[in-house]
């Protein structure tokens, strides 16, 4: 996302402005959230002996991260 100019989006409460700034902070956080949450999934995944993640490695490392605090 690149620009310094204003986004409008359609919400449930009608139409909001985001400024590029934001939103481009927002896709670097899910980004992150989701190469971190994939990293652990593949750790599951190879501890299982397995080379492809697969749901239930995603539902374990959410579990795990919970357990121990982190985010979800």
């Amino acid at each position: 996302m690149s620009g310094t100019g204003k986004h409008n989006v359609s919400g449930e409460n009608g139409p909001t402005q985001w400024q590029s700034q934001a939103l481009g902070a927002l896709q670097e956080a899910t980004e992150a959230f989701l190469v971190s949450l994939f990293h652990d999934a593949n750790l599951c995944a190879i501890h299982a002996k397995r080379v492809t993640i697969q749901q239930k490695d995603i539902q374990l490392a959410r579990r795990l991260r919970a357990a121990w605090g982190a985010p979800v």
